[in-house]
């Protein structure tokens, strides 16, 4: 891939392929980050591919908003997939002293 080559997506079927084609390329590392990873169909394609690398010795990390992703924080799936070696991240985490403090829901990673 050329360190200097970019690619502008107008639909969000074709980005997402071409994310999940570098992911699947990857030798070394993958750093992968998102707002949003539930366990639907695009993330259930990423969360093998990521369990499939990490096994074969490619260094996996994600970074996710505990907010954005909140349908994935602290789930079975999650704990998963540091099982298998994936490095997992959840940015600005959810606790019990938040839920009275709105303005700490605005420090989200978007």
């Amino acid at each position: 891939m050329n360190d200097h080559a970019w690619q502008f997506y107008l639909r969000g079927e074709a980005a997402w392929e071409a994310m999940y084609s570098a992911c699947a390329a990857a030798q070394t590392s993958i750093d992968f980050e998102q707002f949003i990873f539930t366990y639907d169909q695009i993330g259930r394609r990423f969360y093998k591919l990521f369990i499939d690398k990490a096994r074969s010795g490619v260094k996996v990390r994600l970074i996710l908003d505990a907010g954005g992703s909140y349908s994935f924080y602290n789930t079975a799936y999650a704990e998963e997939l540091t099982r298998q070696g994936v490095e997992l991240k959840f940015f600005s985490p959810i606790s019990p002293w938040r839920i009275h403090n709105f303005s700490s829901f605005f420090f989200r990673d978007h």
